[in-house]
């Protein structure tokens, strides 16, 4: 006898070589992504003949029952291998109720799942994202990339309802590690004026900012809606971040190119502002500024002297018009601005997406008051002893660092302090640091109120 084992997950199938004992040692990797949707099957296949195999049993593996495991290969050993029982096969007829054997095989294995790795879903000379899929392994940021998208010149229509003149509805779409960001979009305009400004935090500079234009084709009419039509292509930008000097600012028109069955096509020019702010230089610059605290008037009045000079410099030819600007505001907005009246003529439908979207800001708003305010309740909690164990805790500390505070020069405190904040990320721990351990887990009135709507729920 010789046989074999089968390692599948959807269209992804490997195979152990033949052996007569049943013994391979063989490992195998998987891609395996959000939701987890396919499961892992293994079967173990008896070469009967060359023309002939025969399965001896199959062991499924759903994706919910295989534990992950984020450990550091350094550090950590994989965890050990079990035994699995062999499922038979179901009788020939295919019924659910076939005949079984009375002996069930078993199979060692070790499975896993390995989130040291990262599951590239770009090309790798196009990558923006190297962190490994557990949190706890990733680095730290190491710089801020800004992007500000200004506006689009000459885009090619690419649609013409009911036979009529082209019209172009762009957005843009941009992507940089797992953060996606996108644009609004502007109606019947070939050269639309975004000036919408995004931020992004910077793990490896050797790494690729890719801004996209699409031309929107949901909204050119009813039916292609219907159809679920997707959006036409204008072109997309790449930027390699280990291209741009700290602190520059890079402003300038990028040609945008798609490719058509008759070549190459020209859509247009994005015009994008990008700026990448790495952290050494701050950290040099507040270090000094600890150390000679004398320089910090002097530094503050000479950089609005720097900001002053360079907009002299670059002052427009023209006198500057009186009247208002608004050629980069969506008709949309002005019309919100100025809809005063009672009552209003603006369609209900619109008056809802208003509605929306002013409820969704003031969403955030209380959201982010909340945060503040749990944070604040956490401090005032060590204070009036509602976590016993809590509050010694933090006296005893409060009272070192009065001795500390008291001890050590101000400039030197605030200088190691400051240093050890924006410490390089290589110098910083996988997981949360014990003082935010400590913190997050003081007790804030948010608990009281989970409890009562619990409690009101289940009665």
């Amino acid at each position: 006898m010789s046989v074999f084992a089968r390692v599948q997950r959807g269209a992804q199938r490997w195979y152990t070589p033949a052996s007569p004992s049943a013994k391979w040692d063989e490992g195998f990797f998987l891609v395996a992504v959000w939701p987890f949707d396919e499961p892992l099957e293994i079967a173990v296949i008896d070469i009967a003949s060359p023309e002939r195999h025969e399965m001896l049993g199959e062991v499924t593996f759903p994706m919910g029952s295989i534990k992950v495991q984020q450990f550091d290969k350094k550090k950590f050993k994989p965890p050990a291998p079990s035994w699995h029982d062999l499922e038979l096969p179901r009788s020939s007829d295919g019924g659910g109720g076939g005949r079984r054997h009375e002996f069930r095989s078993k199979i060692q294995l070790r499975v896993y799942y390995d989130a040291a790795y990262h599951v590239l879903d770009e090309v790798t000379s196009y990558a923006s994202d190297f962190q490994p899929s557990a949190r706890r392994l990733r680095s730290q940021a190491i710089g801020v990339l800004e992007l500000a998208v200004l506006r689009a010149t000459g885009l090619r229509s690419t649609k013409r309802p009911n036979g009529g003149r082209g019209t172009v509805d762009a957005y843009c779409v941009a992507k940089y590690g797992q953060k996606w960001i996108r644009t609004r979009t502007l109606l019947d305009t070939a050269s639309p004026s975004w000036k919408e400004q995004f931020t992004f935090d910077v793990f490896d500079p050797c790494t690729v900012l890719t801004v996209a234009v699409f031309d929107n084709s949901q909204l050119s009419s009813a039916e292609a809606s219907r159809r679920g039509d997707t959006d036409a292509p204008l072109g997309k930008v790449c930027i390699r971040v280990s291209t741009l000097a700290s602190g520059r600012t890079y402003e300038q028109p990028y040609s945008l190119f798609v490719v058509h069955p008759t070549g190459l096509l020209q859509c247009g020019e994005l015009h994008l502002a990008v700026r990448f702010t790495h952290t050494v230089l701050v950290l040099i610059v507040f270090v000094v500024l600890a150390w000679m605290p004398f320089l910090v008037l002097p530094t503050f009045f000479l950089y609005l002297f720097a900001v002053g000079a360079w907009n002299f410099w670059q002052r427009p030819v023209g006198p500057a018009q009186m009247e208002h600007y608004s050629g980069g505001v969506p008709q949309a907005m002005l019309e919100e601005e100025f809809d005063a009246g009672l009552p209003s003529g603006t369609p209900p439908d619109v008056l809802l997406q208003w509605y929306l979207r002013l409820r969704e800001t003031a969403a955030h708003i209380q959201g982010f008051i909340g945060d503040v305010a749990s944070k604040g309740e956490r401090v005032h909690a060590v204070l009036e002893r509602r976590d016993g164990r809590a509050t010694v805790i933090a006296l005893v500390a409060v009272a070192a660092l009065t001795v500390v505070s008291y001890a050590v020069p101000f400039k030197a405190l605030v200088s190691v302090t400051g240093v050890y904040v924006m410490r390089h990320p290589l110098l910083r721990r996988k997981e949360p640091s014990a003082l935010m351990s400590f913190f997050r887990r003081l007790p804030s009135n948010a608990d009281c109120i989970y409890r009562v709507v619990i409690t009101h729920s289940t009665t």
